[in-house]
């Protein structure tokens, strides 16, 4: 049915498609047509309206129903949920068709990336729209009747002269209130204000949606049954019959159509301050809470800045709009950010900072590079000013019990902020300007690991911040000041297994988790495979002598296939500590990196074998393995 009803959209164009609705009489079958169009922009960016089709667009509730509820397109059945078939059937009309634009027909909704564009110039399709349609349901006798009230209040009002300003306006409204409203106190009054809750409880108010619908429209017409009123008198009706209302139903009737003067859309309207303001709002995917408040955001407004992609999953759209609540935009995925979740974007910008900043920091494991390049970014931001950077290092200070020391040096002198990179960790620096003060470094080592491999009888040790720093202090002392001293805030690294992303369970190697390695192995000696095939293929199931053999015939340990994957990756995902031992002391190499830029650091971290690589560099003078891991 779909790929009979829509043909693709031209991207480029703003191309939408628009709904003829045919004349018809009451219970008679809606029948439509559905065409494409485009919406014509000004050099402002502004929706021409003399060269686009009139059309109405209609703002209301999906509902949780099914589609059972039958129309023609084109002349072909089309299924509909229960609300809109009712609002299709009261805005019909007897005398002359009707073009509509509605959501749920107008966009391909099987096409995600269609949906994504769509909803990106959603703000030009209500600006450009002629009218909103506000569909509130088929209400009963009562909310009928006050929106029958309402429109006489509006008309009224309208024949004593032109809306000069809103004081003006309610004015004039208040003094037609009590003969349409009631005095208050009387029982009109208390049937109307009766009504009146009823309407402001419709599930419309709690859609996320209808924030952009009503607050790009021209006008608005609040539609109940066959009764309407415009907008722009409703809005303020519950504040002059002192109905008292929600916060966030407030919120919504302040963005209708109408004099603004005094709302909170005349105010701050970032991204971040309409995510906090409307968090409590509805929608049927869970992205929307963000993509629908784009447009109205003076921020994220700009398509090419920040584009609703629903081929994204959820954590990927959280993840993305922190990047942008943090630093502007979206950055690529070459930078890597904490899990958040939706509840994380109401969070002061400040804490995002700083959980980020840590993240970047202390991160052992997975894309090790992408953490560094978040940490670079954030540190120079920090440095030129766009954060409070004393208030983001002293919480992080706090965090671990050093609080004094950092306020000390942030209090007291000007400073800056410097990086040390290295492959399995980064090391943050506070520098003071002047010479004689402490220098900060905000890293983690490693404290207390236990002897309980039977195969490396070895004394329980501590590794002190002496040690890490005899080994560091030189490199670092050389981005300090002469002297100064360096004194560390973070302490500790937990050596418990980091949780393996899904993505990364099973890896693209070319080993199965459920291939007989017993007859693979067999058909590589008979075919006279390379030798590092077999070396592969013996660490993927563990066979320790025969790794040994291998190596000892000498085969690189850091052979790699073309996915950039050696024996020591495999042997670190598969948790085999007797072959990663036998691999490292052939000079395998973790920092090893695979087209996913993956090392068996990342592997190691998630088996919990990093006590494994510490007690065996403590055994064996290797070097590299100093320069690889950072102590």
């Amino acid at each position: 049915m779909a790929e009979l009803l829509y043909q693709p959209l031209n991207d480029t164009q703003g191309s939408i498609r628009l709904l003829q609705i045919s004349k018809g009489w009451g219970r008679e079958e809606i029948s439509c047509s559905l065409f494409q169009t485009v919406l014509v922009l000004d050099e402002n960016q502004v929706p021409d309206r003399t060269l686009i089709i009139p059309y109405i667009a209609l703002s209301y509730v999906w509902g949780r129903e099914g589609f059972d509820h039958q129309i023609l397109i084109n002349n072909h059945p089309f299924m509909v949920k229960p609300n809109l078939f009712s609002a299709l059937q009261h805005i019909r009309r007897t005398d002359q068709d009707v073009i509509l634009w509605v959501d749920a027909i107008c966009i391909n909704q099987r096409d995600k990336k269609e949906r994504g564009h769509q909803v990106a110039q959603m703000r030009y399709v209500y600006e450009a729209a002629e009218e909103v349609f506000i569909w509130l349901g088929k209400g009963d006798e009562e909310t009928s009747n006050l929106i029958k009230a309402v429109h006489s209040i509006d008309e009224k009002a309208k024949r004593a002269g032109p809306r000069a300003n809103y004081k003006d306006w309610t004015k004039r409204c208040e003094e037609l209130m009590p003969k349409e409203l009631g005095s208050p106190g009387s029982p009109l009054r208390s049937e109307r204000s009766r009504s009146l809750g009823k309407l402001l409880k419709n599930k419309w108010f709690e859609r996320v949606w209808i924030l952009q619908e009503i607050a790009r429209a021209k006008t608005a017409k609040i539609i109940c049954g066959n009764s309407s009123c415009p907008a722009r008198t409703f809005s303020f009706i519950p504040h002059l019959m002192d109905v008292q209302v929600d916060e966030h139903v407030q919120s919504v009737l302040d963005i209708m159509p109408r004099i603004r003067e005094g709302t909170w859309w005349s105010s701050t309207r970032n991204l971040h301050h309409l995510i906090r303001e409307f968090s409590g709002s509805q929608a049927s995917m869970n992205r929307d809470k963000v993509y629908a408040l784009l447009s109205m955001s003076e921020d994220a407004h700009d398509s090419k800045r920040f584009f609703p992609c629903y081929e994204k999953d959820d954590s990927r759209v959280w993840r993305d709009t922190v990047s942008f609540l943090i630093f502007g935009e979206i950055l690529s995925q070459d930078y890597s950010f904490p899990e958040f979740a939706f509840s994380d974007l109401r969070r002061p910008v400040i804490e995002l900072v700083e959980q980020t900043l840590e993240w970047a920091v202390t991160g052992l494991g997975f894309h090790q590079g992408s953490l560094q390049k978040t940490a670079e970014i954030l540190v120079r931001r920090l440095n030129e000013g766009d954060f409070k950077k004393h208030e983001v290092l002293e919480s992080l200070a706090r965090k671990h019990g050093q609080e004094d020391k950092m306020h000390e040096l942030v209090s007291k002198s000007d400073y800056h902020i410097d990086i040390e990179l290295a492959d399995a960790q980064t090391t943050l620096i506070v520098i003071p300007e002047e010479p004689g003060m402490d220098s900060v470094v905000m890293a983690f080592y490693f404290l207390n690991f236990d002897n309980d491999d039977e195969d490396l009888t070895l004394n329980r040790r501590e590794l002190s911040f002496e040690n890490w720093l005899s080994s560091q202090g030189e490199i670092l002392q050389r981005r300090i000041p002469k002297d100064n001293q360096l004194v560390m805030v973070f302490k500790k690294r937990d050596l418990s297994p980091v949780p393996l992303p899904e993505s990364m369970k099973f890896p693209p190697f070319r080993f199965g988790n459920n291939e007989d390695m017993l007859e693979t192995i067999n058909n590589l000696v008979r075919k006279n495979a390379p030798p590092e095939e077999l070396l592969w293929a013996h660490t993927w199931v563990g066979n320790e002598g025969a790794v040994r053999e291998l190596l000892e015939g000498g085969i690189s340990p850091s052979a790699s296939d073309d996915k950039g994957y050696g024996a020591v990756h495999l042997a670190a995902l598969k948790g085999h500590t007797k072959v990663l031992m036998l691999l490292i002391k052939a000079c395998a190499y973790l920092d090893q990196r695979s087209v996913e830029h993956n090392t068996a650091l990342h592997f190691a971290a998630a088996r919990g074998l990093l006590q494994v690589i510490v007690k065996v560099k403590q055994r064996f003078t290797l070097p590299w393995l100093s320069h690889s891991f950072m102590w």
